[in-house]
């Protein structure tokens, strides 16, 4: 991760940090189980770590809620090892009946692959040649706490794990001793796991 996300991600947590202390007098401590039908917007910023190294995330999941329940649906930006748009199905569940609460995530979906010049010519130069990246499944699954401002906002934190999947298919064309010539297939395939930390703002 550059040093432009690391200082994206400061100034993200510093506005929620603002925002929190600028209207903590204002929560609201109404019971999640009086509320009906409502629409919320989930925007976070998070780190992934795993073997490879780190990386940045940014998302945004939009959806309904009744009562502790929240399902929604999501799109984003994963820069981890492969630069992709994760798109998927979010599903929540909240505990606790005050406007403080912990809940626990997990939503699955499609991870759309997108490769950055230099992961391109990263693979250009390890012989790959000209390669087929396929998209693959994407998944995620962790736990949160959550803190309500008032009825409108609200702002979170939630540790978790997320995995994504790709492929790719590199195809080279032999011709020994001038001919004839035939194709040689390789497929790779990349499950990449990682633990991540989210945090963010609901509306």
């Amino acid at each position: 991760m550059t040093n432009k996300h690391y200082w994206i991600f400061i100034v993200f947590l510093c506005s929620i940090g603002a925002q929190g202390l600028a209207q903590q007098n204002k929560k609201n401590t109404s019971s999640t189980l009086d509320r009906g039908w409502q629409f919320h917007s989930i925007n976070q910023a998070g780190l992934l770590e795993g073997q490879i190294g780190s990386a940045f995330q940014i998302q945004t999941i939009n959806g309904l809620q009744y009562r502790s329940w929240f399902a929604g649906i999501g799109a984003g930006i994963d820069y981890y090892r492969f630069r992709g748009i994760p798109l998927f199905i979010d599903l929540r569940k909240e505990f606790g009946h005050s406007g403080n609460k912990f809940y626990i995530y997990m939503g699955t979906g499609m991870h759309f692959i997108w490769l950055t010049d230099k992961q391109k010519n990263e693979f250009n130069l390890n012989h790959f040649g000209s390669n087929d990246f396929s998209n693959g499944l994407y998944a995620g699954a962790g736990v949160g706490y959550k803190v309500e401002l008032n009825n409108q906002l609200a702002i979170f934190i939630s540790p978790g794990f997320i995995y994504k999947k790709t492929e790719v298919k590199n195809s080279n064309t032999i011709c020994p001793f001038q001919g004839p010539c035939y194709i040689i297939s390789d497929r790779y395939n990349f499950d990449l796991y990682r633990l991540s930390v989210n945090v963010g703002i609901v509306f």
